[in-house]
């Protein structure tokens, strides 16, 4: 018996393969799928199952790959640029859902606060981009009640969650996670992005790729409050490169002012200016290690203040992504523990605040396990980690 074919529109499947984050060489290799590449050059049209076993793939839905069109899955941030400052033409299902999951987390928020009479945050677009960044700076520091030098008062690789406990005390959402939701086969690339911001006036929240270097994941935060102080939301993700490849001006302020959050200048010089290192590579490293960023954030400041040429920092620039590259394969052999791993990711005010409100009777337990894309077991083990004052 012959095997009924259904008809597809080539582009359209090329569109979701394209935009899946699995090479065409891989899905060729699936035995269903070896005449891939006749689908797309119309030479042969798939079966039901193989078309099925597509979908299960590329993790799109079924009824998408019968469509004669793309199916527009769009966010307000996919205008916002990417790597190097070049636009996401094609944002990958990983990041779309992603970026849907933090909107209902945050929806669920803003409900509750005002619900519960809480007020705006008065600092949710309180400067212009006229502002100075020393201004804007200073005002974060008291916002998180932080001082200049805040990166002496962390210990070991305690600096992120030190700054996310500041950054949820002043009312900020800050959630991270390496993956879609809790799916472990698939993992979020940090090329795409490292880090957005949905700003809201009672409960702005920002997402942190937690692929991404402790370093990177700091100037990440930084980047992303300079946003929610400038009112306007962001998709991020650059190598801190001190370049005119820039083309928005917003941007190039968030970095400056991230840059200073991470380290004062008057004191970035003190510290070049002190270390005696011979090697530019390890006395970054030193400095990077003193102050709690990013290898490439001092290499940055180095530049600015002209302490190194271009050609300087672009060889440092590609040394710290081996070094750092080295550093996360490490930690993927380390793996970590699950429940440890589920509850980094959510914002501990954030489940204070669900879970009181399931004990309220105004939220049922498989909304808060939608939201927290787990279940009871897990949702129990969560709340004995999470430790409110």
């Amino acid at each position: 018996m012959v095997a009924a074919r259904v008809p597809i529109t080539p582009y359209v499947i090329k569109y979701y393969i394209d935009t899946s984050n699995v090479d065409l060489e891989d899905l060729e290799k699936d035995a269903n799928l070896k005449n891939i590449n006749g689908w797309l050059d119309s030479s042969a049209q798939p079966t039901f199952n193989q078309l099925n076993q597509l979908s299960k793939k590329i993790k799109v839905p079924f009824g998408y790959l019968l469509l004669n069109d793309v199916q527009k899955e769009s966010s307000s941030l996919i205008e916002y640029r990417t790597i190097l400052n070049n636009e996401v033409d094609k944002p990958s299902r990983d990041l779309l859902e992603t970026i849907d999951d933090m909107e209902d987390k945050q929806n669920w928020m803003r409900d509750f606060l005002i619900r519960n009479s809480y007020e705006k945050l008065n600092f949710v677009g309180k400067f212009t981009k006229e502002a100075s960044i020393q201004a804007i700076a200073k005002d974060i520091r008291k916002t998180l009640q932080i001082n200049e030098k805040w990166f002496l008062d962390c210990q070991g690789n305690k600096s992120f969650n030190y700054l996310r406990s500041k950054f949820e005390n002043a009312g900020i959402l800050v959630m991270q996670n390496g993956i879609v939701k809790a799916n472990t086969h698939r993992p979020l690339n940090v090329d795409e992005f490292r880090a957005f911001v949905l700003v809201n006036e009672y409960a702005p929240l920002i997402f942190i790729n937690s692929t991404d270097s402790n370093g990177g994941k700091i100037f990440s935060l930084f980047h992303e409050l300079a946003h929610i102080f400038l009112g306007e939301s962001d998709l991020f993700n650059d190598n801190n490169v001190s370049n005119p490849i820039y083309r928005n001006d917003l941007e190039v302020l968030c970095n400056n002012i991230a840059s200073e959050l991470c380290i004062p200048a008057p004191y970035f010089k003190e510290l070049w200016m002190e270390n005696t290192e011979k090697n530019i590579f390890n006395k970054i490293q030193d400095i990077a290690q003193k102050c709690k960023i990013s290898m490439l954030a001092v290499a940055v400041k180095a530049l600015k203040n002209k302490y190194i040429d271009e050609e300087e920092y672009y060889k440092l620039r590609s040394e710290s992504l081996k070094y750092y590259k080295k550093e996360k394969d490490r930690k993927k052999k380390d793996g970590g523990d699950g429940i440890n791993n589920a509850t980094s990711r959510i914002d501990k005010r954030f489940f204070e605040f669900l879970s009181n409100d399931i004990k309220s009777g105004n939220t049922q337990y498989t909304d808060a396990y939608r939201l927290l894309n787990t279940n009871r077991k897990t949702f129990d083990k969560i709340e004995k980690l999470c430790c409110y004052d």
